[in-house]
Parts: structure tokens; C-alpha cells; sequence
């Protein structure tokens, strides 16, 4: 489990990172196609703000299983490590619970939009509005990951006293 565990954090990160690099590349053309040849792509717009999207979800759930994500340090700073890790354990509870509900709640928008297409390219609206309910079951996997490893650690501190 691992090993698989390992592949799809560094797919992940592989895409996230390959979306900002186009990101940023199609914004570097357009400008370069603007000032030099007074031109635009009018794709370009749409194709950035999709993989910005993507980009945004697929980072929210890596952030959520490195606990780079919502916390309350503030609050956790006032606890002992065993109580640390039980309050980590209900902040990723209430993120899945978020994530689940969000997933669910998205299924309306991407029925809405099934037949709209984008404006400059013949691709349904839907590719940018599936980055949420995917988004959101990657959350819910990287914090059902991040939880097992705390609850391990939760045993374990608590079999030391």
C-alpha cells in the first residue's frame, strides 16, 4: 500500500505542477502574442482558468493529507500531543465530511452544465466543474491516509503513559 500510496502523491504532484507550468507558459505566449504579433489566443483564457481549477483541487488534497491544509494551530498549541492528534483526527473528520458533501452537492451544477460549451473551444463547461467532485474525493482519500497515520501515532502516545 505503500508503494502505491507514494506513486499517486508524486502523480498528483506531477500534475499540479505540470498545470501551473502550462499556466503560466499560455499566459507568457499571450502576452508575447499580444505586445509583439497584436494578436491573443482566444483560447487561452479558458484553458488557464480550467487547469488553475484542477490545479487548485488536486494542491487542496495533497495539502490536506500533509496537514498543510485548514488547521487550528492556534488551538493546538494549548494541548498536549496526545490531544493534538485526537483534535487533528476531528478537523480531518469534518474536512471529509465537507469533501463528501461537496462531491455530492457538485452533481447539480455538472447536470446543469452538461450541454454548454466553452466559449472559444468545442469543449463541454464540464471539464472545469469536474475538477470539484475529483477534488474532492482525492481530499477525501488524502485525509482518510493522513488519518490512519494519525491515529497510529494517537495509539501509540497513548500506550506510552
Amino acid at each position: 500500500m505503500g508503494r502505491i500510496s507514494a506513486f499517486i502523491d508524486k502523480l498528483l504532484l506531477f500534475f499540479v505542477g505540470a498545470a501551473l507550468v502550462a499556466v503560466v507558459s499560455i499566459c507568457i505566449l499571450q502576452v508575447i502574442a499580444r505586445y509583439a504579433f497584436n494578436a491573443s489566443f482566444s483560447w487561452a483564457e479558458e484553458i488557464s482558468a480550467t487547469l488553475v481549477l484542477w490545479a487548485v483541487w488536486v494542491g487542496a488534497s495533497l495539502a490536506a493529507k500533509s496537514n498543510a491544509h485548514l488547521r487550528l494551530l492556534f488551538l493546538e498549541k494549548k494541548f498536549q500531543p496526545r490531544n493534538r492528534l485526537f483534535l487533528r483526527l476531528v478537523q480531518k473528520a469534518l474536512i471529509i465530511f465537507f469533501a463528501v458533501a461537496m462531491a455530492y452537492a457538485s452533481k447539480v451544477v455538472l447536470k446543469v452544465n452538461e450541454n454548454i460549451t466553452l466559449m472559444s473551444l468545442p469543449i463541454t463547461v464540464n471539464v472545469m466543474y469536474w475538477s470539484v467532485p475529483v477534488g474532492c474525493v482525492l481530499m477525501t482519500y488524502c485525509c482518510l491516509r493522513s488519518m490512519l497515520e494519525d491515529y497510529r501515532e494517537f495509539k501509540t502516545t497513548g500506550a506510552e503513559k
